[in-house]
């Protein structure tokens, strides 16, 4: 007797006639410095039964589009393979190097059909935040001809820039928090296919296909002042930065002589934070003119080694 089954293993979540609440593949942290847990549950096949899970892992590149999309630099061969048998719901995992990972879960049944999900997680336990002093914080509400720190006026606000001066250099360079292209390929040649169906990939959690928004690889800044006389103590009082912005502007009632500090937070998606300061000074009273009574002026005057001098 001969039995057939052309069907796929199957999760929970395609059954339209009960509730699903079991996860099909999931990991514990998806943003982490840390080893993970892997999970995944809700599994069936009902004509032949599942035989093993496999979970293959890859790294994640960078396409050449003029915006890089992160995809799986081969899918056929990934560069590291795990193999469960039908009783496994979860496993620990250490990652050797820090990057962008695909986990992709693959569910093989007893007549050797395939069912596909993936999770996506980035892993970095190395990486930080440098200042680029090339691209310095500066006052553009400061007159340019006092390199951006005077401000020759009490009403107006205060602009601070710091365009460029943070970054995460890593997730910069390896494209780290762009947008995950989709898992559907296909070899002609051996008729085989490996695909991730929308509703098993990675839209949920902190990493997912979609890009993470980031300025060079920063993806939260902060603001806070102080008037100078308080000191150069990190500040407590930190506001946010709504849309990434590289720029803010805010009053601060002051007058003539005062110093304003300015401090600038950069926060980056595994969650190292680095800050900068910067001095704001005011004055708005113009020049002191020039009188006789305040400058003298004596013509030849013989006192030096030369016939004529004047001081």
């Amino acid at each position: 007797m001969y039995r057939f089954d052309f069907r796929n293993p199957q999760h929970c979540v395609f059954d339209t006639h009960h509730k699903c609440s079991l996860k099909a593949f999931t990991v514990n942290k998806d943003i982490t410095r840390d080893p993970i847990y892997i999970e995944w549950d809700g599994w069936s096949d009902v004509l032949s039964g599942i035989e093993k899970y496999i979970i293959e892992i890859y790294l994640l590149k960078p396409n050449q589009n003029v915006n890089p999309i992160l995809s799986e630099p081969d899918p056929w061969s990934p560069m590291n393979t795990l193999i469960f048998n039908s009783t496994a719901r979860g496993y620990n995992f250490v990652f050797l190097i820090p990057g962008m990972y695909s986990l992709i879960l693959n569910v093989v049944d007893k007549a050797n059909n395939s069912e596909y999900a993936r999770k996506l997680v980035l892993y970095d336990n190395t990486s930080s935040i440098s200042i680029d002093n090339s691209s310095p914080m500066i006052s553009t509400s400061a007159v340019k001809e006092t390199n951006y720190q005077w401000q020759n006026n009490l009403t107006n606000d205060i602009s601070i820039s710091w365009e460029g001066h943070f970054r995460n250099k890593f997730h910069e360079n390896n494209k780290l928090l762009n947008q995950v292209t989709d898992f559907k390929h296909f070899d002609h040649d051996k008729g085989i296919q490996k695909i991730v169906h929308d509703v098993l990939d990675d839209n949920d959690g902190e990493r997912t296909l979609n890009a993470i928004p980031n300025v060079h690889g920063i993806v939260k800044f902060e603001y806070a002042y102080g008037n100078a006389n308080q000191g150069n103590q990190t500040p407590t009082n930190w506001q946010i930065i709504i849309d990434l912005n590289q720029t803010v502007s805010f009053f601060v009632q002051r007058q003539n002589g005062d110093t304003l500090n300015v401090w600038i937070r950069a926060t980056d998606s595994v969650g190292n934070s680095d800050s900068d300061i910067m001095h704001v000074y005011f004055d708005e009273t113009p020049p002191t003119a020039l009188t006789k009574r305040t400058v003298e002026f004596k013509p030849n005057l013989n006192n030096s080694v030369f016939s004529f001098s004047s001081r």
